[in-house]
């Protein structure tokens, strides 16, 4: 049969199938029962949705940057390529306008609108959304009008320190972001993990240019 390859989010379907193992998985349309499928289906955890049909497609994940910075945006997709597994298609996308740098709550109001207006004009053809910006601005929009997985890389990075060691600390850039990243960390419950929270006074577009 046909090598394992991502299934869209238009091609699968959620079903509950804890008998199964799993608290949820995905079916390709062609699969009467969760694990059967014409040539086999394999489905994992969360987000790992396989399927050996040949409908289906490569996987594409987006990586939004929410501000204007081109130059930070080409870095974050060099990064995330060097990284992709086999069959994962990463398309970058920056804002075009708003904050050239997000830090802190005053320039997280003006990147969400140009943020959604770069992303959902591509709503039908992604599997998945990277959002490129430590604070996570956004992210909650983004879930609300997309049917596809959406992960700020201040979620990503936290969990996998928690993985990874019993504590961490984070360092950032300007002091006006420490209170947004502190309230990340108590709503993705890491409160009591995330020892603390240092500012650097480096800003973000001085980061950038060094």
């Amino acid at each position: 049969g046909a090598a394992a390859r991502p299934v869209t989010g238009n091609e699968a379907r959620e079903c509950r199938a804890s008998a199964a193992g799993y608290d949820w998985i995905v079916l390709h349309p062609c699969c009467q029962l969760p694990g059967d499928c014409g040539t086999g289906a394999v489905a994992e955890q969360e987000y790992g949705y396989y399927c050996n049909s040949d409908q289906s497609t490569r996987m594409n994940i987006l990586l939004v940057n929410p501000n204007t910075t081109v130059s930070m945006t080409d870095r974050m997709a060099i990064a995330a390529r060097a990284v992709a597994a086999p069959g994962v298609q990463v398309t970058a996308a920056t804002a075009a306008y708003g904050p050239p740098s997000i830090e802190g709550y005053y320039d997280e109001v003006f990147s969400v609108p140009p943020m959604l207006d770069a992303v959902m004009p591509l709503a039908g053809s992604i599997d998945g959304v990277v959002l490129g910006c430590f604070d996570d601005t956004g992210v909650d929009a983004l879930r609300t009008m997309l049917d596809v997985p959406v992960i700020g890389i201040c979620q990503a990075a936290m969990q996998t320190a928690a993985i990874l060691a019993n504590s961490f600390s984070v360092v950032t850039t300007l002091e006006r972001s420490v209170p947004a990243l502190e309230k990340l960390a108590l709503v993705y419950g890491f409160e009591r993990r995330c020892r603390k929270i240092r500012a650097a006074e480096v800003a973000v577009l001085d980061l950038e240019e060094a």
